[in-house]
């Protein structure tokens, strides 16, 4: 069986990360707000799938250049 992909997009402030995903082409859900902490992020990431089974993406703006 395939994995199935999932498509993390994430927008990036300076205290939070919202955090939205799309299953193959469905239309993408908030999921969460976390704190813009790296332990946070990434525990809530964690609970998404496996690595190899995420893309991720974020706003290309200066709060996201760290991630």
């Amino acid at each position: 069986m395939p994995s199935t992909i999932r498509y993390v997009g994430l927008d990036v402030h300076k205290d939070t990360i919202t955090i939205a995903v799309a299953v193959g082409k469905a239309e993408a859900e908030v999921v969460g707000t976390v704190p813009n902490a790296w332990m946070a992020f990434h525990r809530r990431l964690k609970t998404l799938g496996a690595a190899k089974e995420l893309r991720c993406c974020y706003e290309a703006g200066p709060c996201g250049f760290e991630l």
